[in-house]
């Protein structure tokens, strides 16, 4: 694990642990989309526990806390009962199009992340 994403990590939950933050809406797809970006295989502890703490907040949409649910469960690719899961959410028309886009991309994810991956605008989008 290299200090720049156990920085990152420590920062996300400093954030949730003392200021009262939530991570609903698209700030925590925005913080999905940026652990996502990173992992390669699995992803890292840090990771987990930041997921961990997406999935936990009340605010998160159900479809938010799905998918923290399966990057944090990730080992190289979603498990056949994760793939279902996101398949539900890319068919579900009420589904916000950012989670939307990350379900899709975690249904073909291979180890990691292509490169040109739509995630990566979800992930430095302002």
């Amino acid at each position: 694990m290299n200090s720049k994403s156990t920085l990152k990590a420590i920062l996300l939950i400093a954030s949730v642990a003392f200021s009262g933050y939530s991570f609903a809406g698209d700030a925590s797809t925005q913080a999905i989309a940026r652990i996502l970006m990173t992992v390669k295989h699995v992803p890292s502890a840090t990771d987990v526990s930041a997921l961990g703490a997406i999935a936990a907040d009340p605010a998160s949409s159900a479809d938010e806390k799905t998918v923290a649910q399966v990057v944090a469960s990730l080992k190289h690719f979603p498990s056949a009962e994760d793939k279902a899961r996101l398949q539900a959410i890319v068919d579900n028309a009420k589904a916000e199009p950012k989670v939307k886009t990350l379900a899709t991309a975690l249904l073909g994810f291979q180890h990691m992340l292509p490169a040109d991956s739509p995630v990566a605008a979800i992930a430095v989008a302002k």
